[in-house]
């Protein structure tokens, strides 16, 4: 039944994981002045807080109180461990501080996108 009533926001944590620890091409193509492994880190968080918000919104077991500790709680603790264990088991990536803060961003905004949203479903 969880998966079945979460399976976009398990689906997301699993894409996160993947893209967070594979050997990704190099961006050295890419152009240096736009920082794009911090924009991936920002809409990646941005859109699991929001997907997991929608989730537990649609769910409606828990008080809101919960939920929403849940849905900060959740991505925060995957951004960190996701940084720990890129510098400890998945040598060449490296923890960067930044890249947590992005993760942080990102969640910050997927909340603040998701109350936006749930304002205009209520009225």
């Amino acid at each position: 039944m969880l998966l079945k009533k979460y399976w976009k926001s398990i689906l997301l944590t699993l894409i996160i994981l993947v893209l967070s620890f594979a050997k990704l091409p190099s961006t050295n193509e890419l152009p240096k002045l736009i920082p794009w492994d911090k924009i991936a880190h920002f809409f990646m968080y941005l859109t699991l807080t929001f997907i997991l918000m929608y989730d537990f919104y649609k769910d409606n077991k828990l008080t809101e109180k919960k939920s929403y500790c849940i849905c900060i709680a959740f991505p925060l603790i995957l951004g960190v461990i996701t940084e720990l264990c890129q510098n400890l088991f998945f040598f060449p990536r490296v923890a960067e501080w930044y890249d947590w803060l992005s993760n942080f961003g990102g969640l910050l905004a997927g909340w603040g996108i998701f109350m936006i949203f749930k304002r205009k479903f209520q009225t």
